[in-house]
């Protein structure tokens, strides 16, 4: 390693936003630029939860492949 180098430990997408969430729930993750609309670490969350309950209503399980299609914007 170079001397610039940092060691990252390896983390899902999941438990970094659970972290994130956990630590700083208010802080905003992301800004729509047209809009001025926000998302907070704690509404990014609460999408993912809504998200992964509604594709286990589904019947998705963990480790099933899913692709999405969105809009761009929040």
């Amino acid at each position: 390693m170079g001397k610039t180098d940092v060691p990252m430990k390896m983390a899902s997408v999941s438990s970094i936003i659970n972290q994130r969430a956990a630590e700083q729930p208010e802080k905003t993750f992301l800004i729509q630029p047209e809009t001025d609309q926000a998302i907070s670490f704690a509404g990014l969350k609460r999408n993912v939860d809504d998200i992964s309950r509604h594709l286990d209503g589904m019947g998705i399980d963990l480790g099933s492949k899913v692709a999405f299609m969105l809009d761009n914007g929040i």
